[in-house]
C-alpha cells in the first residue's frame, strides 16, 4: 500500500500524483470539523473512533515516491 505525501492543510494535494486529500473534501462536503490523534482523523468531539466516510476515501497513491507535483523538490541536473 502506497499512501500519498500530502502538502500542509487547508489545501492539501499528493506531492507525488497531485491528487487533493479527500479528507479535506469530507469536511467541506458534510460540514464537520476533524482533528488528528495519532494518524487517527477523527470528528471533532470523538475520541474512540476514526472517521469513516463511505464518499471520500483516499486511494493509494499510483506515483510514489515520483515528486512529481512538489514544487519543493530539487530538480536534478542533466
Amino acid at each position: 500500500m502506497a499512501g500519498h505525501r500530502f502538502s500542509g492543510h487547508p489545501g492539501a494535494w499528493c506531492f507525488d500524483c497531485g491528487a487533493e486529500d479527500k479528507r479535506e473534501i469530507c469536511c467541506a462536503d458534510h460540514d464537520v470539523a476533524f482533528y488528528c490523534i495519532e494518524g487517527h482523523w477523527l470528528p471533532d468531539g470523538c475520541d474512540h473512533e476514526p472517521a469513516v466516510c463511505h464518499e471520500h476515501i483516499n486511494l493509494d497513491c499510483p506515483e510514489p515516491g515520483s515528486n512529481r507535483h512538489n514544487p519543493y523538490a530539487r530538480k536534478e541536473k542533466l
